[in-house]
């Protein structure tokens, strides 16, 4: 194999490969074999069909899978050889394949760009001890005493604030019923705001088995603009009250949170469930901040295809949000050129993260990624299942992995910075 490459700026190559013409011909055998059990020619048994005349006859058809077959590989090839890293998708110029000759095609493409990393002391980071003190566990115990809390019947007593109503109901504008404001069957708990204000405001005192006729004052922004701003006449029939108890403070608690026999074990579990959800928020912070850090430090040129593609998205998306900008063409163009200089950093920042994961060897978590992957598509109404093997869930994986290995790479920053290495 020949390879010869033309430097045509800082990063665009344009690169000429030649297959050897054995290579070639044994391509084209390989085909043959594969697609002459299926070939039916009339006055020929399957797979006797002679191998001259099939070239003549299905000569597109040997020259398109000997193509497919070759050109992926010894590009690849080509690519390794000539220590060459494409940041964008090969633009092939020519292919020339026949049988017999050498195989022959020319490619453009703009490479990684070479930058050496910063040193760390250009970075700043602020160091910060996760603190949580007493008051903030005992509030969390009470959080997990009242998500856990059971209703409790409370037969005729009126009821009141954070009481549950069971209730049925229908509302009705000058003696007619109002669609999509009626109900059986409903439970509220009261001052959880919920429904309306003003019709949670009415609750308080209503006892089992009563009915409570009231107006109801709608709101202006009402989702039907014909009742907005007006009232209606709410019938209420109250079918039970319940107030909430919360559980006891014992060794049945404790031990639906882990194996905690004792109050102090069981605060000492929840600190460290607050800590660790404080530290990761720390983290998460000190990720973004870093990450700006690395946009704005890092200045070395980017491939131009990588920023070009994103021009015409980002007029239609400021056109969009403001569409007087289409009106003012200078305007438009300094708003665009704002847009792209940030585009620009975030491929900065890309290009850095993928240097510090290659030198320090970090690799995602194959877990954490079918984890988020999993969480992700369900997010977005889509079985995980399906679409794993679609374009968009190449799309949304590749999207996971990037995001991980961001933070991976700003964390192992911040742990330099932090341990005040140069």
């Amino acid at each position: 194999m020949q390879v010869s490459v033309e430097q045509q700026g800082n990063l665009k190559r344009k690169m000429r490969v030649e297959v050897p013409h054995d290579k070639v011909a044994s391509a084209y055998d390989e085909v043959y074999q594969k697609i002459k059990e299926n070939l039916k020619v009339d006055g020929f048994r399957p797979g006797k069909f002679p191998k001259e005349l099939a070239e003549k006859r299905f000569r597109e058809l040997l020259r398109h899978e000997a193509t497919r077959t070759l050109v992926p590989q010894y590009l690849d090839q080509a690519l390794k050889d000539q220590q060459l890293s494409p940041a964008t998708d090969p633009v092939f110029l020519s292919i020339d394949v026949e049988k017999g000759k050498p195989l022959c095609f020319e490619v453009e493409f703009e490479v990684v760009p070479e930058f050496d990393l910063l040193p760390v002391s250009k970075f700043k980071l602020a160091a910060s001890a996760v603190k949580v003190d007493a008051a903030e566990v005992n509030a969390r115990v009470e959080e997990l005493r009242k998500a856990r809390a059971l209703p409790q019947d409370k037969g005729g007593e009126p009821a009141a604030k954070g009481d549950i109503l069971s209730f049925d109901f229908e509302g009705t504008f000058n003696g007619k019923p109002v669609a999509g404001m009626d109900g059986k069957g409903q439970r509220i708990e009261i001052g959880a705001h919920t429904f309306l204000e003003a019709f949670e405001e009415q609750l308080p005192g209503v006892k089992a088995g009563e009915k409570k006729e009231f107006q109801l004052p709608l709101p202006d922004d009402f989702p039907n603009k014909e009742l907005a701003g007006k009232s209606v006449q709410i019938s209420l029939t109250a079918n039970k009250v319940e107030r909430k108890v919360q559980p006891e403070l014992d060794v049945a608690f404790f031990k639906a949170f882990g194996d905690l026999e004792t109050l102090e074990a069981f605060q000492d579990h929840v600190k460290k469930q607050i800590e660790g959800e404080k530290k990761r928020e720390q983290d998460a912070k000190q990720v973004e901040e870093l990450a700006d850090q690395v946009r704005d430090a890092y200045t070395f040129e980017i491939p131009e295809q990588l920023t070009i593609r994103h021009v015409g998205e980002v007029e239609e998306r400021l056109t969009k949000d403001d569409p007087e900008l289409a009106k003012t063409p200078k305007k438009l163009a300094e708003r665009r050129e704002e847009e792209m200089a940030k585009i620009t950093k975030e491929y900065r920042l890309r290009f850095v993260v993928d240097k510090i994961a290659k030198e320090k060897d970090l690799k995602p978590d194959t877990k954490e990624i079918q984890q988020q992957f999993t969480m992700q598509a369900y997010m977005l109404g889509k079985n995980p299942h399906e679409i794993i093997q679609t374009d968009i869930g190449d799309m949304l994986i590749h999207r996971i992995r990037e995001d991980i290995l961001m933070r991976m790479a700003m964390m192992d920053l911040a742990g330099q910075i932090l341990a005040g290495k140069p």
